[in-house]
């Protein structure tokens, strides 16, 4: 099995090069309320923290910033 990276693969698409990179990992039981939920999480960090240039990963709880080097 292959797992797809898709924007989380920062050798294809490295965040340093743009304004950031969100991804928002939805679990296996999605709900709309559920992705309303993790993106008023998104969207509360984004008050305090600047995303230009980093890899952000948006799970159910908590967020996993990948730094730029």
């Amino acid at each position: 099995m292959t797992l797809d990276l898709d924007f989380t693969g920062v050798v294809r698409f490295p965040p340093k090069n743009g304004s950031g990179i969100a991804v928002i990992r939805q679990p296996h039981n999605f709900s709309l309320p559920l992705l309303e939920m993790l993106i008023n999480q998104f969207l509360d960090t984004l008050e305090t923290m600047s995303i230009d240039g980093n890899l952000w990963i948006i799970e159910l709880g908590r967020i996993r910033i990948h730094l730029s080097e």
